[in-house]
């Protein structure tokens, strides 16, 4: 059996004020279950205490209310998990990129709530490519759970939160306003409106405390806007200036009195002034068009208590009518177990009552977690689960939420057979990693807990524990492609990049992926990498054929060119990638368009922007991997690169290195070169215990041969180019400053050995 290891499998290219690459791939799949066997006396169970005043019912006046439990632990201060956070321009706008929908207007209803996550939605509808949605705020004010059961009290205007929305669009979807137009009042909950999207993890950044301003910019900048909250007033001064705000200037309140309005934060403008300073949001209100900046205000960071509660879509899939989700959890999470650690378990026991097949494990996560694993049972007797089924190892999510794991093969599952769902939660700080439902009804002996997941150490759960499992009865693939632009302010003869993201959301194998993608005209001498096989035919209309793409399976395919120096000022132009499967039955993913122009393009990530004369792009043109594990092998030939420890040899640690080298011999002697950067492409990682997850960059002392390379021929290193920390999930792009070795490589001083 493969042990998991800190091993990364890399992608590089070197840059001359400066971008470029080589690929490789590879994956490691653990093959037994790692459930303790023994149970050891355990701690004592413990309640997570709610948020002070949950209990009580707070005034509705204005229509966001809290989630029940206490969320102070996230604080907003950690940075999203992306593998480049530069510099963010000092104004943006995602209105401007066309990634928000129209104003709408709540009127004299509280549920503000329901506007602002179907804005989310909608707007990530519009950044995912599929196109623009009008969806049904009464529908998610009125058909939730706890509207439907009346057990918040008050009306479906009484308020909510992001919380039970995500709960309701998880289990059902967003349904079209056409169906469900809005009403200002409370009214029963309509039937019969298909539904449209399913929400598969919603992602929550801060709860009672305001972020830090740069980590909520960075999360709009490379998710797109996102749900948040404010005090609105309460029959005060600031709630006077508030109702008659004229969107003229920029708000400024510096009370810090909980928040009780939810909104949408659109952008940000650092220039904006205000009487505290400089800087603010620019927010996306629900009280019609007439109020405000047509629809839109202006307010200064950290002001009355914005940024509080704030959260994000990231994830979601089309409505799958074949398709159920078996759960406990009525109410979604709304309080937190655990037993005085980071670290428990979960268990659910599900009987389905159709022929049917597993594709997710879905669950809600109460922090920042470095490792959840998801574990499917056959049969469970009260003492420990057995006869595994599926597994799914590794993951970590940067922020609290909820969450989707895809099966890699969907398990069917005959009606009338019991199914046990197992996930080990293993929190970043919060020591009650358990979510649990206080609210719905309890179903005795159906989910249990446990502090180390051996035998005999299992409980039955006070509360139902918030595991759920996702089906399907009609299995198909369901593939999604994303484009993107790296970079920003473009000009004629500047280098340009795009990315195309490409995904199986589908509950079987896409056997016959094409992806097409014709390169606009206005790009000249395109050239691409991918991470994943694929065969390519075309020069400027690119066309790939796939290697096939598992369940929950992704890859990037980036086309590198250069914007005609021709064009003239003003310039725009769009260009739109297609994804295609025979087996695919739901396109609404199947196709991505960007905007080119000025600032009007889509900025998932921030890089550097280099200043004329234009980039000169290196490729390698030697590499290999050297493995202490296997002194004596040569693997220049293959196409994975490692960097970390290897885990092929017992015992495990041993260290794994990657060779690089680049002819920079066109480069004319006595250029001056202003930056030169060594980009790295993360493909994958496995984390290792107790060794290190940094990258550290070296020159290379003297000559080394891809086809003679060894552990135990490899050339010598001498000084260090820079290091860079790597978060184990965190796959993409990695940058290291190597000016000094470029500039010794070209002016003769150094020896270019790689």
């Amino acid at each position: 059996m493969k042990t998991r290891a800190s091993r990364i499998t890399l992608v590089s290219l070197i840059c001359l004020a400066l971008l470029a690459a080589f690929s490789t791939s590879g994956a490691q799949v653990p093959t037994g279950p790692t459930l303790p066997q023994d149970a050891v006396e355990a701690p004592a169970q413990q309640i997570a205490p709610l948020r002070p005043g949950a209990l009580e019912q707070p005034p509705h006046s204005k229509g966001f209310v809290p989630p029940p439990m206490d969320l102070s632990h996230l604080t907003g201060q950690r940075m999203p998990s992306v593998s480049v956070l530069q510099s963010l321009p000092s104004s943006w706008d995602w209105r401007a990129q066309g990634k928000v929908t129209l104003v709408k207007n709540q009127d004299a209803c509280g549920s503000c709530y329901s506007f602002a996550a179907i804005a989310n939605i909608e707007s990530k509808m519009l950044i995912d490519g599929a196109g623009t949605f009008d969806f049904s705020e009464n529908n998610a004010k009125e058909c939730n759970w706890y509207e439907l059961t009346n057990t918040a009290g008050g009306t479906s205007c009484s308020g909510g939160n992001y919380d039970l929305l995500a709960n309701l669009f998880s289990k059902k979807g967003t349904v079209l306003e056409s169906c469900d137009p809005y009403v200002a009042s409370d009214v029963a909950c309509k039937s019969g409106c298909p539904y449209q999207k399913t929400l598969l993890d919603w992602r929550i950044i801060s709860g009672d405390a305001v972020p830090n301003t740069d980590v909520l910019k960075q999360y709009i900048y490379q998710y797109g806007p996102v749900y948040t909250s404010l005090y609105a007033g309460d029959g005060d001064a600031w709630e006077t200036e508030l109702q008659n705000y004229d969107g003229s200037y920029t708000l400024y309140y510096t009370g810090s009195e909980m928040p009780n309005h939810a909104v949408f934060i659109v952008g940000w403008d650092d220039s904006l002034s205000h009487t505290g300073g400089n800087g603010g949001w620019i927010v996306k209100n629900s009280w019609g068009t007439s109020w405000g900046d047509n629809g839109y205000f202006y307010i200064a960071y950290g002001s009355a208590s914005i940024g509080k509660y704030s959260s994000f879509m990231y994830d979601w899939q089309d409505y799958d009518p074949t398709g159920d989700i078996m759960y406990y959890d009525e109410g979604g999470w709304s309080v937190s177990r655990g037993y005085g650690d980071t670290t428990a378990w979960g268990l659910a026991v599900f009987t389905s009552t159709v022929n049917t097949n597993i594709t997710r494990v879905e669950f809600w996560t109460t922090d920042a977690t470095t490792d959840v694993d998801v574990y499917i049972y056959d049969d469970f007797d009260g003492s420990a689960p057995t006869n595994l089924l599926r597994q799914s190892l590794d993951h970590s999510y940067n922020e609290a939420g909820y969450h989707s794991v895809p099966l890699a093969l969907p398990l069917p599952v005959p009606a009338g057979n019991d199914v046990i769902a197992v996930v080990q939660f293993t929190n970043a700080v919060y020591p009650y990693p358990i979510p649990c439902d206080r609210y719905g009804p309890q179903e005795t002996g159906r989910t249990y807990i446990s502090h180390s997941g051996a035998s005999g150490s299992w409980s039955a759960s006070l509360y139902d524990v918030a595991i759920r499992l996702r089906t399907s009865s009609a299995l198909a693939p369901d593939v999604g492609i994303t484009k993107r632009v790296i970079g920003s302010d473009f000009a004629p003869g500047d280098p340009i990049a795009f990315t195309l993201t490409i995904a199986n959301s589908g509950s079987e194998v896409a056997a016959h992926v094409v992806v097409t993608d014709v390169v606009p005209t206005e790009v000249l001498t395109p050239t691409f990498a991918s991470t994943l096989a694929l065969t390519p035919t075309g020069v400027l209309s690119y066309v790939w054929n796939v290697e096939p793409l598992g369940v929950g399976e992704s890859g990037v395919i980036t086309i590198y060119g250069w914007i005609d120096p021709g064009l003239g000022s003003g310039f725009s132009f769009t260009n739109t990638a297609i994804i295609s499967d025979p087996e695919d039955n739901a396109p609404g993913n199947n196709t991505s368009t960007v905007t080119v122009g000025e600032r009007k393009v889509y900025l998932p990530l921030v890089v550097r922007k280099y200043p004329p004369p234009p980039p000169s792009t290196f490729y390698s043109v030697g590499d290999a991997c050297v493995l202490e594990g296997y002194p004596t092998t040569n693997l220049g030939n293959t196409s994975d690169m490692w960097a970390g420890y290897d885990d092929y040899l017992s015992p495990d640690g041993k260290i794994a290195r990657s060779l690089i080298q680049f002819d920079v011999s066109a480069i004319p002697s006595g250029t001056s070169i202003n930056s030169a950067v060594l980009r790295v492409y993360l493909v994958s990682s496995y984390d290792y215990p107790d060794k290190t997850r940094t990258i550290t960059t070296y020159r290379i002392g003297s000559v080394w041969s891809e086809s003679s390379a060894t552990w135990n021929t490899h050339p010598s290193f001498a000084e260090a180019y820079g290091s860079a920390s790597v978060t184990h999930g965190a796959w993409g792009w990695y940058s290291f400053d190597v000016t000094d070795l470029v500039r010794g490589w070209v002016n003769g001083t150094l020896s270019n050995y790689g």
